[in-house]
């Protein structure tokens, strides 16, 4: 059998608002073959969440912010 391969993940903590769409695109591109889910960490900042979202808007990507209240700051899109 295959080894499983991990989800890739994106850590935003401590990168600079306005580095962050730039980040994403290459993180799109970097995973293009991948199929499944995938995290992008945004913590727990309401500004960079919504950079993110408005960001992904941009792709036809399905998206969902974390549903667990106890781990609320990232988001899990299916590429």
């Amino acid at each position: 059998m295959g080894r499983k391969r991990e989800k890739p993940t994106l850590d935003l903590h401590g990168i600079k608002h306005e580095n962050v769409p730039v980040l994403i695109d290459r993180f799109l591109y970097e995973n293009r073959k991948y199929s499944g889910p995938a995290i992008i960490i945004t913590g727990k900042s309401y500004k960079m969440e919504n950079i993110v979202l408005e960001t992904l808007s941009r792709y036809s990507i399905e998206k969902m912010p974390s549903l667990d209240i106890f781990n609320t700051g990232h988001i899990t899109i299916y590429v």
